[in-house]
């Protein structure tokens, strides 16, 4: 299983996100007692629903990394 310990999102201030940018939060995977930190585009997380505190297979894991090509 891989958990997923801290989501953090970008703070664009009170100028907003700017045009034509992906947003991408920075997500740390704990896996093996080893951190991952992950830059992932906001729709990717909000698609499988992944949130901190949560477990996840290594099957979906492994979608995400194909999702996001690394």
């Amino acid at each position: 299983m891989v958990f997923i310990k801290r989501i953090d999102e970008p703070d664009f201030g009170c100028e907003g996100v700017p045009d034509n940018t992906v947003i991408t939060d920075r997500v740390t995977f704990v896996i093996n007692n080893e951190e991952q930190i992950l830059d992932i585009p906001e729709k990717v997380i909000w698609s499988f629903k992944l949130d901190e505190n949560m477990e996840i297979s290594a099957e979906l894991y492994n979608k995400i990394l194909e999702l996001i090509k690394l």
